[in-house]
């Protein structure tokens, strides 16, 4: 953790698939952090940012956005990177560094507003679902990882609709859960139900809001 003489914490809540990230952002919603998510942030990027939308018609071609409304045709981009790391590597190249920009504005707008909860420092949280694979875990202070057991998470993407085929495809390109966990600052675990989640996250928050009084 990187805490010192912060105005504003910036955390990031990561974790693998079906571990619960969703679950643990709303969490801290609801306890009144500001959280962001880094996927909409990328999607957000494609649909209003210029600089973005050129860009990605550079590499993947201007059908990607339809011609009369502009709409980002995700089935296209989707389709074009479909088996292509490379290709997947350049428009990561373009929306993350997108996201990070936005992310980083609205921690500036937090700091300068001094907006925290109850005379606290202010926090800002991004679920970032690749934060060690893209190796973003430096651009925050503090790193949370919500855990589960392989076994659990497995079945819970399962009950979602996901096949057992599409599961191993996606864990492919991302590090092992407990991998996620020894890197993270601090792990949530999501082994049962969200009420124990909540205490988990009530907990963590108490403590870092204390920082910087």
């Amino acid at each position: 953790m990187h805490i010192e003489k912060k105005k504003c914490l910036k955390v990031a809540i990561t974790g693998a698939m079906g571990c619960g990230k969703s679950a643990a952002a709303q969490t801290f919603r609801n306890l009144g952090v500001q959280v962001l998510d880094a996927d909409k942030l990328c999607h957000e990027a494609l649909e209003s940012d210029v600089c973005v939308r050129k860009a990605v018609c550079d590499i993947l071609g201007k059908d990607c956005f339809d011609v009369e409304t502009g709409i980002v045709r995700r089935d296209i981009i989707a389709k074009r990177v479909f088996g292509d790391s490379e290709l997947l590597g350049e428009l990561e190249k373009i929306l993350h560094p997108a996201a990070e920009k936005m992310w980083e504005k609205k921690a500036r707008e937090t700091e300068e507003s001094g907006f925290g909860l109850g005379g606290f420092l202010p926090i800002i949280a991004v679920e970032v679902p690749l934060l060690y694979e893209k190796n973003l875990e430096k651009k925050f202070d503090v790193c949370i990882c919500v855990y589960c057991s392989d076994k659990l998470r497995v079945k819970r993407l399962e009950n979602r609709g996901m096949a057992l085929e599409q599961i191993v495809s996606r864990d492919a390109f991302q590090l092992p859960s407990e991998t996620k966990a020894l890197k993270a600052d601090i792990v949530l675990f999501n082994e049962t139900d969200f009420a124990f989640l909540q205490k988990q996250a009530a907990l963590v928050l108490s403590r870092l809001k204390k920082y910087g009084r």
